[in-house]
């Protein structure tokens, strides 16, 4: 029911023919494929952690998801490349401190 959840809010269709009129067609229906893909890829951490993936790592995840890919070109060009780097790289950095803080403050599951 999660997967479903997150796929349905992630991806949304109702903005399709707007991208396909503005970016084309075979790029709006390549990135919503690959949105559902992540989306359940994502929704299936929650199992993942539910058997052993530890909250650390799960934290780390989460936070580096900001780090949205295919919108980094966009941001390169109006911003520059050295923001965007250092935005990304600042983003990687405090999703890893997350993971640390994490660490030490959630309880220890019984799988680790």
């Amino acid at each position: 029911m999660t997967a479903l959840v997150v796929a349905w809010v992630t991806v949304g269709v109702a903005h399709v023919p707007a991208e396909s009129l503005a970016l084309g067609k075979g790029f709006a229906l390549r990135r919503h494929a690959l949105s559902f893909v992540f989306a359940l890829a994502i929704a299936g951490l929650a199992e993942l952690h539910a058997r052993s993936m530890r909250t650390a790592l799960l934290a780390v995840v989460l936070y580096a998801r900001a780090i949205k890919l295919p919108l980094l070109p966009l941001l390169a060009h109006y911003f520059g490349m050295s923001y965007m780097l250092v935005l990304s790289a600042l983003i990687a950095l405090f999703a890893l401190l997350g993971g640390l803080v994490m660490e030490r403050i959630a309880p220890a599951s019984e799988h680790e």
